[in-house]
């Protein structure tokens, strides 16, 4: 469940239509996908969430009334161990971590949908932070907004 701050704030900003995107919808359509990648080198992995996320994006585009969000480039970092993925607006970018990645595959689905979220809230309401637009996009996403993913 959301924190009720979170949810509260939500809610207050939604009122004043801070964070109403042009039309309702949810990620109902999407086809389940997992962002682990079913291929062995991480260049090629690299990729397929690149297309992944990609499509993610198109589709959420779409959902909410949009002609299009522009999709940033996913990347992998070696070297990374203080965090397990970043969002450069500057670069346009996703960064992943290849040490967080290799350590837990499937929980790191929900860091790739945290930093997705990071994207879209900056693009849809040019906010980058982990405030009420993200924690929206969250939840639109299908996931908790939480800050701290443990490995």
């Amino acid at each position: 469940q959301l924190c009720g701050s979170v949810v509260r704030n939500i809610a207050t900003l939604a009122e004043k239509e801070l964070l109403k995107p042009r039309k309702g919808g949810n990620l109902n359509g999407f086809p389940p996908f997992s962002f682990i990648p079913t291929t062995a080198t991480m260049k090629t992995k690299q990729k397929e969430i690149q297309n992944k996320v990609s499509a993610l994006i198109r589709h959420v585009a779409k959902s909410l009334g949009y002609d299009e969000i522009p999709v940033p480039k996913v990347y992998f970092r070696k070297g990374m161990t203080r965090t397990a993925g970043y969002t450069s607006f500057r670069l346009g970018a996703i960064v992943l971590s290849s040490h967080y990645y290799s350590i837990n595959e499937k929980k790191f689905n929900f860091v790739i949908l945290h930093e997705v979220g990071h994207w879209l809230s900056y693009e849809i309401y040019g906010e980058a932070d982990h405030g009420a637009a993200w924690q929206l996009m969250c939840v639109y996403l299908g996931i908790k907004p939480k800050l701290i993913y443990t490995f």
